[in-house]
């Protein structure tokens, strides 16, 4: 709230964004979305922005398809076999004039799989061409691949290199801890300390 007013009495004496921004130690971006986002008939209004800062903050959120005529349009498509993906796509081409009747796939799977117990589950259980009870993962069954391959790890190293005798070797773990992620590299010419 401090940050707020300060904004909206530098405003009133008529500075900019960027003089704002460094006197509050914030990056103008910041100040300039603040401003826009709680403006008021061409004004900033401090104890205006905090409420609906607190406003926008409260959970939990409403849902996109709590709305009764969404909900049904989106059941109706479930029930008649389109995929999520089939039923945003073909409400944006029916209504492109009106984003209350619009929605994306994923929020449908959200309210098929996983908002509260699956919102819409009760109505379309079997609706999805797949059938599935649950939602697949998205990454591929079984382990993962290796990101390194042919990584050596640190414990692993030759045993001339804990005895330090070639130069090479005097910053190696340094460098093979942070940089390599445990790659030993021979050939570093970093010269001992004199």
């Amino acid at each position: 709230m401090r940050e707020r007013e300060e904004i909206g009495l530098q405003l009133a004496q008529g500075h900019g964004v960027r003089r704002i921004a460094a006197s509050l130690g914030r990056a103008p971006s910041t100040i300039s979305r603040e401003i826009a986002r709680n403006r008021v008939s061409d004004r900033y209004s401090p104890s205006l922005a905090q409420e609906q800062t607190w406003a926008r903050a409260r959970r939990p959120k409403p849902r996109k398809l709590d709305g009764l005529a969404l909900r049904e349009q989106v059941t109706t498509m479930l029930t008649d076999r389109f995929s999520p993906e089939q039923v945003a796509g073909r409400l944006k081409v029916e209504h492109p004039e009106n984003p209350e009747m619009q929605v994306s796939h994923e929020t449908i799977y959200q309210a098929l799989y996983v908002q509260g117990r699956g919102s819409l589950r009760l109505e379309v259980a079997t609706a999805l061409r797949s059938g599935r009870v649950r939602r697949r993962p998205q990454r591929p069954a079984g382990p993962r691949p290796q990101r390194f391959k042919e990584m050596v790890m640190i414990s692993d190293r030759p045993a001339e290199v804990e005895d330090r005798a070639v130069p090479g070797h005097w910053e190696g773990d340094l460098i093979g801890t942070s940089r390599f992620v445990g790659k030993w590299i021979p050939e570093m010419s970093v010269m001992p300390p004199s």
